[in-house]
């Protein structure tokens, strides 16, 4: 099993750490463990719940047409805004 560091201090090293995850992937860059599901789940949609006192969440699914690197893209704003208080 291979470790990454989520010691992130920028957009760009979420994005670099995303963009990594899912070139070592390759077409199962969204499988159901991967930095990719785990950041939306974990760290976008997990305090979105719990905010809104959600009862369940509903399970992650994206497109297979849809192009990773602007997942990854979208994904670090994402995560930058929240985990490292960018505007």
């Amino acid at each position: 099993m291979s470790t990454i560091s989520i010691n992130w201090t920028s957009y760009e090293d979420i994005l670099a750490s995303l963009k990594a995850d899912i070139q070592r992937n390759g077409t199962d860059w969204f499988r159901p463990f991967g930095m990719v599901a785990w950041t939306l789940k974990q760290c976008v949609n997990l305090p979105d719940f719990v905010a809104t006192r959600c009862s369940k969440t509903s399970p992650l699914s994206i497109a297979s047409e849809v192009d990773p690197d602007m997942v990854a893209s979208q994904l670090a704003h994402l995560l930058d805004e929240r985990l490292l208080g960018a505007n």
